[in-house]
């Protein structure tokens, strides 16, 4: 019996044209809509825009020296933002030190005193 050689389809070329552009387009604003929905999405666009006002209207704010004297400021806000992220992560897992509640009209398992 003689085997029948497997035909490949030729590869196809990417689309180019406006009709690439569109489909560009269309995901890149799906893209940003989708960011700025998030919450941290939004914190992110205000601080950019933050940053940019200070830096067009301060004469000296984009510089190594600024950056240096507002480290202190934000470290204590960084270290607690850290604790809380662990925090909420264990809470998550489960992980927590408080023992479950049991209600108060549940049945108590036997040999166990109320």
């Amino acid at each position: 019996m003689a085997a029948t050689p497997e035909v490949k389809p030729a590869p196809t070329s990417p689309r180019r044209g406006p009709e690439s552009g569109r489909a560009l387009g269309a995901g890149a604003v799906k893209l940003v809509r989708s960011f700025l929905t998030l919450r941290e999405g939004s914190i992110v666009v205000v601080t950019l825009v933050t940053f940019a006002y200070f830096a067009i209207s301060a004469n000296n704010f984009v510089q190594g020296n600024t950056f240096k004297s507002l480290l202190p400021y934000f470290a204590p806000l960084a270290i607690i933002a850290a604790v809380v992220a662990w925090l909420i992560a264990l809470a998550a897992a489960g992980r927590t030190d408080a023992p479950p509640q049991v209600p108060q009209d549940a049945p108590a398992a036997p040999g166990v005193p109320r």
